[in-house]
Order: structure tokens, then sequence, then C-alpha cells
């Protein structure tokens, strides 16, 4: 008799327990679809017609929502990240190409030119303005 009392006990306190988690999650769910941010998105595919056995096309284009959002946690500016690639390669001009993020680290792309027509690509960290990688393009002149 004393084990089926306390089995009540458990269940109406497992009930109970249930009962709150369902009621805080539906109150967070709600709190969250009114906080103006929209829900995350999957990648879009595009399969080739045609080829049976193509792998789908995930476009690498972000969306002006999505660059938005980088741009918005991005403590360099673009112009503070043409600076600092001016800053360390004299001569040569710059013009941002991106604001991407890779592996976490939000970068600016810069693509500079030279009066000889040298042309270098720079990676400016988004977050503390270091320069990240350089490499040299072809000559075009």
């Amino acid at each position: 008799m004393l084990i089926k009392a306390n089995m009540r006990t458990i269940a109406g306190f497992l009930a109970l327990v249930l009962l709150l988690s369902g009621a805080i999650g539906t109150t967070a769910l709600a709190a969250g679809a009114g906080s103006g941010s929209p829900p995350p998105q999957a990648p879009q595919t595009q399969c080739v017609q045609g080829n049976v056995n193509s792998a789908p096309v995930v476009p690498d284009d972000e969306s002006d929502a999505d660059k938005a959002v980088l741009a918005s946690e991005a403590e360099v500016t673009e112009a503070e990240a043409v600076s600092i690639a001016e800053a360390a390669n004299p001569g040569y001009t710059f013009t941002v190409e991106e604001l991407d993020s890779e592996n976490g680290v939000i970068a600016y792309e810069l693509k500079g030119s030279d009066p000889s027509g040298g042309t270098l690509e720079v990676e400016v960290n988004a977050g503390d303005g270091t320069i990240m990688a350089e490499s040299e393009g072809e000559n075009e002149g």
C-alpha cells in the first residue's frame, strides 16, 4: 500500500515537471518568435538536369541579410580595412571585394593594384584588423 501511494506521488510530480517544461519551452519559443531575427535558412541546392550522378550545386552567394549580419558583427569598418592593407603595402590601392566568414572568423577580402599593374589580394580580420593572408596576383602589364 505504501509503495502504491509513493508511486502516485512520483507520477504526479513527473507530470507536473513535464507540464512546466512544456510551458517554459512554449514561452521561450514565443519570445524568440518576436525577437525580430529571421529563422536560419537551409542552403538552396540546384541539380544539373540530364546528369543523374551530379551532386547538388550549393550557391556560395550570401543573402543580403547574411551580409548585413556579418557587417554588424565586424569591429573594423571597410574603410579601416582598406587603410590597414594600404599601410602594409605601400603603393597599392585596395578595394573591398567581399566580407565573409570562414571558420568563425569574419574577414574582409581586398584586392589591390599598383601603378605598374601588379595585383595583390589581402584578407583583413574584421574583428581585430590583423592581416590574415596575402597573395600576389599576376602582372597584367
